[in-house]
């Protein structure tokens, strides 16, 4: 993500998918994300994040692919925090 480390999602928009290359984790600024694992045809909710609270971080320790998705579940706003500069 080049230039503003903060990104607009529409309700319902994937910020990225369980298996995808990891280089950020992220700050919710406003709206809901939910984290979820695939299970099958259909979607487990494991947490669903608020303003103030940061996902994506245990990519950064454990240097492997995302283990689950994060979609936005309202109108949202979040600031990326990149691994490397």
């Amino acid at each position: 993500m080049s230039g503003s480390p903060n990104k607009k999602l529409e309700k319902g928009q994937l910020l990225f998918r369980e298996g995808d290359a990891s280089d950020a984790m992220y700050v919710v600024k406003k709206g809901r994300i939910a984290i979820t694992k695939t299970k099958g045809d259909s979607e487990v909710e494991l947490a669903n994040m608020g303003p103030g609270q940061m996902f994506g971080e245990m990519a950064f320790f454990d240097q492997k692919p995302r283990s689950a998705n994060a979609r936005a579940m309202a109108e949202s706003e979040i600031i990326a925090l990149p691994f490397a500069s």
